[in-house]
């Protein structure tokens, strides 16, 4: 008797992603439009969603705006004794 030969089909080693391999990564680095061709819409949006965090203010940087938060503060309180003193009718 023979021994039987099973007939299942080869598996196929899955490909390596492109980045996986320094020839890949270096191919990415060349052709960045390459990358996001690879890439999910959601994953595109989030790959472009870019933060740049605050930008260190000069002293007077910061004095102008700590002095527009006060004159609004003052603004607020004005508007709202007007509105007070117009509501009492005096």
């Amino acid at each position: 008797m023979m021994p039987e030969e099973k007939n299942e089909p080869q598996k196929k080693a899955a490909p390596e992603p492109l980045g996986a391999t320094p020839k890949g990564r270096e191919e990415l680095e060349l052709r960045p439009e390459l990358a996001a061709e690879l890439l999910e819409p959601d994953q595109v949006v989030a790959a472009k969603r870019v933060r740049f965090g605050r930008r260190p203010l000069k002293p007077w940087e910061r004095a102008l705006l700590w002095a527009l938060r006060v004159y609004v503060v003052a603004m607020q309180i004005i508007v709202v004794l007007a509105v007070i003193r117009a509501l009492r009718g005096t």
